[in-house]
């Protein structure tokens, strides 16, 4: 599949799901607002994460709700739901109250279509959530089950749509690619795609990161390059960070992990460079923080995921 053209957007969810006797909750939100997307009603509920028209925002459609506990029509209606997802389509699924009783044998299999593992674990008034995709290998993507209690999840995506000259049924194989980042003082590690990309070091860590079109048409995150700067007591690194910034092509991106100390010799040229990849954090850090930030060169400040926590 040809790309002529693509721009970074974020999405960020907050999910919750809370079976019948913690809460009786299907709970979906999206960039910090208080709108549920979801119907929220017993049984299964799903939406649909994809791009508008025009390709120039991300948005949930097919939003629906089976009630599997009451029937095994809406469990055939569900199935029917899944199979008419094009291959790739990304899928948020969180229960409410109860979906086990009329669950069927092809229901809990359309689940794992969706890359779910845990669906055959699941059962009477459980909560139970899932990001998944059409086509994905059970496990492969992020879901929590609970017999007891309810669930809370915060996701991220990182996507590219295509431009909007591209033919807009072409953006079903837009796809999401899955970070894993750690910031604690004294550690920072970077997991990229599943791999783990080579030991950081003191001071800034920055990762480039590229989406590659592997040959069944699956966005695939790929490491370019690793570099650190010593930014705890040389003003020089910090400069050679804000250089390095500077240099990166607009839409480049990257990931930005912190390790022991950073903060002290951070010149304002670094942290408007830091500015500059999307950070609306980097003037409050202090010594020996946990920081990171997955941006992008060009991105607007407290546009994209970042974390800060301070040491004290």
């Amino acid at each position: 599949m040809p790309v002529r053209s693509a721009r970074k957007k974020w999405l960020t969810v907050n999910i919750r799901s809370a079976g019948y006797s913690c809460g009786c909750t299907a709970w979906l939100s999206a960039n910090g607002s208080n709108d549920n997307i979801l119907p929220n009603t017993r049984g299964i509920n799903v939406a649909v994460v994809g791009t508008t028209l025009l390709g120039d925002d991300l948005v949930f459609s097919q939003v629906d709700a089976f009630d599997t506990h009451a029937s095994e029509s809406e469990s055939g209606r569900f199935v029917s739901w899944v199979d008419g997802l094009p291959e790739g389509t990304c899928v948020v699924v969180v229960i409410k109250d109860e979906a086990s009783g009329h669950l069927t044998d092809e229901a809990r299999k359309s689940l794992e279509l969706l890359g779910s593992k845990l669906v055959h674990s699941l059962f009477w008034r459980q909560s139970f959530l899932m990001v998944g995709r059409k086509g994905a290998t059970p496990g492969s993507v992020l879901e929590r089950h609970s017999e007891l209690y309810y669930i809370d999840v915060k996701h991220t995506w990182h996507m590219l749509e295509l431009s909007p000259e591209a033919p807009f049924s072409t953006r079903t194989d837009v796809k999401t690619g899955f970070i894993s980042v750690l910031s604690d003082c004294s550690v920072a590690s970077i997991l990229v795609g599943g791999n783990y990309v080579r030991p950081c070091s003191r001071g800034i860590n920055v990762c480039e990161v590229d989406f590659d079109v592997r040959e069944d048409s699956l966005w695939k995150m790929r490491v370019k390059a690793l570099q650190s700067f010593d930014t705890l007591s040389d003003a020089a690194a910090a400069d050679s960070f804000a250089e390095y910034v500077d240099n990166l092509p607009v839409g480049q991106d990257v990931i930005l992990v912190l390790q022991d100390e950073a903060a002290d010799s951070l010149t304002e040229r670094a942290k408007l460079a830091a500015e500059h990849l999307g950070s609306s954090c980097v003037r409050s850090l202090g010594s020996h923080d946990s920081w990171i930030l997955v941006g992008y060169k060009g991105a607007h400040r407290g546009s994209v995921p970042e974390l800060h926590c301070n040491a004290l």
